[in-house]
């Protein structure tokens, strides 16, 4: 009944409920109203985007309600961290599944859903919502393989993809244009893609462009939008706070995703700049997500980079910034492999730091000695070509915050891995802030 009268339809194990947000009706599974007692023509809808991909995912959808609150309406999200509905956090945890979404979708107060699509929740009990506006994957890396039946790249790529059963072939699927696999993949997809390109020249872009479909690039500095007929000015790329004035690129990429997506979902250019220009990764706004402290000349950048992918673009955003001497703060959790450790610590010295910082994490040993990681770590660091005076060893990630502090001069760049003890980092942060505010 719900197809017929062509109105959103989501059920679980207790509720069954009709359409999307504020004339969404919900029903218990032992209760369910007659066909003819339903009030259809009173369901509407509201705009739903879907966003997966390794990297990024969290970052795309707070930076996607930046732009639905400067459109005048509350946007509702579900992320890693928490699910949310304009500034009122619903709940802190994982909601990048099928619960959190059908929870924010039947909230009364959302009016524009942005929906953080987790791997795991596919593939453990599927999309869970199965009729969306849109859909961004914002790249596709090893990470987790082994889990979930997913050993190589090639088969993280197809379970990432899952989530385009949630749109028809004319809604636009949005992809990264420089991501291998996502290319690849779209091959073999009949959908309507809008690619995205922080290089305007990527042959991706220029194919589709002639064949007037919608793009979205960097050219001349500027964030592009194509709509398959003329390019459309959107921001200049270094007032996107984001991007640390072009530095931050793969902060570039997800600022092109949105882009993207909030023009499918119905957004103006002019907001969607605005939108832009107002979000600032704070650990207010996007926790552990490239969270910028400048105090005494001194800048710290704090982020969760967590796989090799991540964590070379955190590194390559470092050394593009301007400093006189950088830092990396490191620390890997027990069930890593030595081969996986080694492939983080190669992405960690693209930043050429300095300084590493090593730092024990205690509570993520996972069937490793005390002092193992670390070892394996500071070996692999010194094969790469770091040498013993280069390197400081800490208890955990609060004590090696403390000590990349000491090390740290004016015009140095610190960029420390949160893994572990995030808030307690920030805090630590947030105060060397405030004492150089104040001027202690």
């Amino acid at each position: 009944a719900a197809l017929e009268h062509k109105v959103k339809f989501l059920s679980d194990d207790d509720e069954v409920s009709l359409g999307y947000g504020k004339s969404c009706q919900v029903y218990a599974v032992d209760d369910l109203p007659k066909v003819e007692d339903v009030n259809w023509d009173s369901i509407q809808d509201i705009p739903v985007a879907m966003v997966t991909g390794t990297n990024g995912k969290s970052t795309t959808v707070r930076l996607a309600s930046s732009v639905v609150k400067a459109a005048g309406l509350r946007c509702g999200i579900t992320s890693t961290d928490y699910i949310r509905v304009g500034e009122k956090i619903l709940d802190t945890g994982d909601y990048s599944g099928p619960g959190g979404a059908r929870t924010l979708l039947r909230h009364a107060e959302t009016q524009t859903a942005i929906l953080e699509v987790a791997r795991g929740g596919m593939l453990r009990r599927g999309l869970g919502v199965n009729q969306a506006t849109c859909v961004v994957v914002t790249n596709v890396a090893e990470d987790h393989l082994g889990e979930y039946g997913i050993n190589t790249l090639s088969d993280m790529v197809e379970a990432k993809f899952i989530v385009r059963q949630a749109i028809n072939k004319e809604q636009d699927l949005i992809l990264n244009a420089d991501d291998a696999g996502s290319v690849n993949f779209a091959k073999t997809l009949d959908n309507t893609i809008v690619w995205f390109s922080w290089d305007a020249d990527n042959p991706i872009i220029q194919q589709h462009m002639e064949k007037g479909q919608k793009a979205c690039f960097v050219e001349d500095d500027t964030i592009i939008y194509f709509d398959g007929k003329q390019k459309q000015k959107i921001i200049a790329v270094k007032d996107v706070p984001i991007t640390f004035g072009g530095a931050a690129k793969h902060n570039v990429h997800n600022a092109l995703a949105v882009t993207a997506m909030c023009r499918a979902l119905g957004f103006a250019n002019d907001t969607i700049g605005q939108g832009l220009k107002d979000f600032a990764s704070t650990p207010e706004n996007n926790p552990g997500r490239g969270n910028r402290f400048d105090f005494n000349g001194i800048t710290a950048i704090v982020d969760f980079a967590h796989n090799e992918h991540g964590l070379g673009l955190m590194a390559q955003t470092i050394k593009n910034m301007p400093a006189k001497r950088r830092l990396v703060l490191i620390g890997q959790a027990g069930d890593r492999s030595d081969e996986l450790i080694y492939g983080l610590v190669k992405s960690a010295l693209k930043a050429e730091p300095d300084c590493l910082v090593i730092c024990e994490m205690q509570s993520h040993l996972r069937g490793r000695e005390l002092g193992e990681v670390p070892k394996v770590i500071s070996q692999a660091a010194i094969d790469l070509g770091m040498n013993d005076k280069q390197i400081i060893h800490a208890k955990d990630t609060v004590d090696g915050t403390k000590k990349a502090l000491n090390w740290a001069q004016a015009g140095d760049l610190l960029l420390i891995l949160g893994l572990t003890n995030r808030q307690q980092i920030i805090e630590l942060l947030s105060t060397e802030v405030s004492k150089s505010v104040s001027g202690q």
